[in-house]
């Protein structure tokens, strides 16, 4: 959670087969979870992200996109929305 103003940021992330449930991050917290790619390739994990009158909705992992970039995919939450974080500090929307 990087917010400014230390707000807290409330998330909920799924897929087909996982429901991970409603998390609650308080500034600079942090949800980990992991999983494998199905057989199919087809693996997507969405989260919906919000934060006090702000939703947003994402694909946070999309087998296509996401599994030659990243083995383990660090995203942080800021106000224009989910940012892949690499290891420069550097960020993708995308």
């Amino acid at each position: 959670n990087e917010l400014q103003g230390g707000r807290d940021l409330f998330l909920h992330c799924n897929s087909a087969d996982e429901d991970l449930g409603v998390q609650h991050l308080h500034p600079l917290g942090n949800f980990s979870w992991s999983f494998k790619i199905n057989f199919f390739r087809t693996t997507l994990f969405h989260c919906s992200f919000q934060w006090e009158f702000v939703m947003h909705r994402f694909d946070i992992y999309t087998t296509k996109r996401d599994s030659y970039r990243c083995f383990i995919c660090t995203w942080v939450v800021r106000e224009d929305g989910p940012c892949l974080s690499f290891d420069k500090g550097e960020c993708s929307l995308e």
